[in-house]
């Protein structure tokens, strides 16, 4: 049964797509089976966890309910002292991190690391730790030590998964279909360039058919100093010291962007010239892939994509303006490519893709729950529910896969129109009330969510 979370294209023989419509009585067993075992696996091993849990009197997983008492909330992956970026302490990160994760940092300790982006590669290549970086939209970076080994799996299992967007069972197999327009960096440690990893590995047809508007990294450090960059403009303070490795990063995104005009140019010849009508795959987010239409149909280049194409995209397209004008403008710019947006968030392995009818569906390795926004209970997992979003990711194996999102969702948990059985997020999805806190405590004991807080060596910020 754990190789339903380890390795879900293994255990499905490569049709993962179909799990979608495996009655949700049956996957839900599956689900209780790998839950049961990472607890037992983790739940000693995690002193957050741990505390959690004896908190609470929690010594093992009965139901899928029991894990509503035992997710973390969202802000613990942002609860560490910043002082250490600023200081470059990397001895002190790691050892922060150690509580998150079961895989062994020791191998860092004393070393001399200079940059964040040498520390990120560093864990990656001799830690099996694939460190991930939110956006930091609350100024806060939060940051999430995922399992490379996991993330290894999650892209097996996305190849499997292409036939449940594209409707083609035959694209299970072989090599993967299309070549991939990348919109922004080609890669990067944020949740969402790691998305443009995925899309390197698991759609296009080779390494050669892989095309970014942004060719290059985006640096770890230049992103955690334009956030200090803004905080300090926001609080009329000094601006922070800029290292030569910053600056040269600096002037790297600045190059960048004074020439995206230019790259822009180059994908629309790629488009019009090189790959017009064949199965391509466009992706990014809204905002970079209308920038991308809107460029090429300035210049009189539409209809790019041949059969079987797609536009993806994360988040939808709410603040980029009217929606059916910019689908119009997809459209002809594509050619009528089939338009798919999915939801997801860092903590979280694998989006939730949106079905023909735009439900977007849970992967049958989410174990989702709501939580009522005002009393923090959980509410029924039946009919159509709406609350705080919280899930529990079977394929964490390293790390505990449970926590509390900031997001307002709403889940029906009946069969979708398009046949799947996984529970579908239904209309739009927003930010909580409070969504820089995890209070109200949702399911946990609010003695618990601090005792485990303390047992990370957290601050509440």
């Amino acid at each position: 049964m754990l190789l339903f979370g380890d390795d879900p294209a293994a255990y499905f023989a490569g049709e993962s797509y179909k799990a979608h419509h495996i009655p949700r009585a049956e996957i839900e067993q599956l689900q209780l089976s790998v839950a049961r075992t990472r607890f037992e696996t983790l739940a000693k091993r995690i002193p957050p966890l741990q505390a959690l849990s004896e908190s609470q009197g929690i010594d093992h997983i009965e139901q899928l309910s029991d894990l509503a008492k035992l997710l973390f909330p969202q802000s613990f992956y942002k609860s560490f002292d910043h002082g250490l970026l600023e200081r470059s302490d990397f001895d002190g990160l790691a050892a922060w991190l150690q509580r998150l994760t079961v895989r062994p940092l020791g191998v860092l300790k004393g070393r001399q690391i200079a940059t964040l982006d040498e520390f990120f590669a560093l864990l990656d290549r001799e830690c099996g730790v694939r460190l991930v970086h939110s956006s930091g939209t609350t100024g806060q970076l939060s940051l999430f030590p995922r399992g490379s080994a996991d993330w290894a799996a999650h892209l097996r299992n996305t190849r499997a998964l292409i036939p449940s967007w594209t409707g083609r069972e035959e694209d299970a197999s072989g090599p993967p279909p299309f070549v991939v327009c990348w919109c922004g960096f080609s890669s990067g440690h944020s949740a969402i360039l790691g998305a443009a990893d995925l899309f390197r590995h698991c759609f296009a047809r080779s390494p050669e058919l892989f095309f970014a508007t942004m060719p290059g990294t985006l640096s770890v450090d230049w992103h955690w100093f334009m956030l200090q960059l803004d905080r300090a403009r926001r609080l009329n303070a000094p601006q922070p010291a800029v290292s030569d490795y910053v600056l040269a990063r600096l002037d790297d995104v600045e190059a960048a962007r004074e020439q995206l005009d230019q790259s822009l140019d180059r994908m629309v010849e790629v488009l019009h010239s090189q790959i017009r009508g064949q199965r391509i795959a466009i992706g990014g987010p809204p905002m970079l892939v209308h920038q991308l239409a809107a460029h090429a149909l300035a210049k009189g280049v539409e209809g790019v994509c041949g059969p079987g194409s797609a536009l993806l995209t994360f988040g939808g397209t709410k603040n980029q303006g009217p929606v059916n004008e910019l689908e119009l403008a997809l459209a002809r710019f594509s050619g009528g490519a089939q338009y798919l947006d999915s939801y997801g968030m860092t903590e979280m392995l694998g989006p939730a893709g949106a079905c023909e009818h735009g439900n977007y569906h849970l992967l049958f390795t989410h174990v989702p729950f709501l939580f009522d926004l005002e009393s923090g209970a959980l509410l029924p997992r039946k009919g159509r529910q709406t609350g705080r979003f919280g899930v529990f990711d079977c394929m964490a194996q390293g790390n505990w896969g449970g926590v509390v999102s900031a997001d307002k969702v709403t889940i029906d948990w009946s069969i979708c129109k398009c046949g799947r059985e996984t529970p579908t997020i239904v209309s739009s999805i927003a930010r909580c009330p409070d969504a820089d806190d995890a209070l109200p405590p949702y399911a946990a004991d609010p003695a618990a969510v601090e005792a485990a807080l303390e047992a990370l060596g957290g601050t509440s910020n």
